[in-house]
């Protein structure tokens, strides 16, 4: 009897360490991951393309799409990463602050037509303060 009892609890060990084990990969340390990946990808582009944002400077000829695709792009992204993420996750930002940041980024993508170098600058720190971004 202490055998069976013994394998049944050891059985039980072992299947809610895998099933806690998938939990936390497939669901918090993926979308960790995921979100640090995005972050990344958001500060790149927030460094590569702030010539354009800023001053308006079009040094390849299709410089301004190539900088509005990618803005945007990182816009759905996150606006996207937003439903995703889950209330477990508190050390990842809000929605809130994920919506501002999509927003912001479609904000700066949307400057050519209209550019203000106050507003890009407002709408950089925006996207730097919400996602705790040092640029």
């Amino acid at each position: 009897m202490d055998i069976l009892i013994t394998v049944l609890s050891g059985t039980a060990v072992a299947v809610l360490g895998l099933t806690l084990n998938t939990f936390l990969d497939q669901v918090v340390f993926a979308r960790t991951r995921e979100f640090s990946g995005l972050k990344g990808r958001i500060a790149e582009a927030l460094i590569f393309y702030a010539n354009v944002y800023t001053a308006g400077v079009d040094l390849k000829g299709n410089y301004w799409e190539e900088a509005q695709t990618a803005l945007r792009k990182l816009a759905a992204q996150t606006l996207s990463f937003k439903h995703r993420r889950i209330w477990l996750l508190i050390w990842l930002p809000s929605r809130t602050n994920l919506d501002e940041v999509g927003r912001a980024l479609i904000g700066l993508s949307n400057l050519r037509d209209a550019l203000d170098p106050t507003t890009a600058n407002e709408l950089k720190l925006t996207i730097e303060d919400r996602l705790s971004l040092k640029i």
